[in-house]
């Protein structure tokens, strides 16, 4: 027995699903309609069903890195050695964003370290000339 849904409550449900994708990958209505070239405005009108972004949702699929099949049925058929090979993209950039961060944490320790060494060389050229034997006027060493 086939279950007849009307167009409303399908437009809802992608909405729906829309919505639990984005905040699910912490993004913001702006920020999703970043990454898909729309409106944030679009963005928040999808979700509530208002539209069926039916030419963004490929580009919503990828963003969302969901299934298409489940933002259309809302169950997800994608082959696991695709879902493996996104997670390995993902894990990658994660990997590279890492390094340089690292990159730069070490550019940044070798500059404090060449700045402390710095200061270090001068406090100890302040304490010879503070500890260097004073002479008078008639050239003698020590107390007049």
């Amino acid at each position: 027995m086939s279950r007849n849904v009307h167009p409303v409550d399908w437009a809802e449900q992608i909405g729906g699903r829309i919505r639990r994708a984005r905040e699910a990958k912490r993004l913001s209505r702006r920020d999703l309609g970043d990454l898909i070239q729309a409106h944030e405005k679009s963005v928040g009108n999808y979700e509530r069903g208002e539209h069926v972004p039916w030419a963004e949702l490929p580009r919503l699929s990828d963003a969302l890195n969901v299934d298409l099949r489940w933002l259309l049925h809302g169950q997800s058929f994608q082959d696991p050695l695709e879902r493996m090979a996104r997670e390995v993209t993902e894990i990658r950039a994660s990997v590279a964003e890492l390094l340089a961060l690292r990159s730069s944490l070490d550019t940044l320790v070798q500059e404090l370290l060449l700045q402390e060494t710095g200061e270090a060389v001068q406090r100890g050229r302040t304490r010879e000339s503070a500890s260097e034997p004073r002479t008078g006027e008639s050239g003698q060493t020590g107390p007049g």
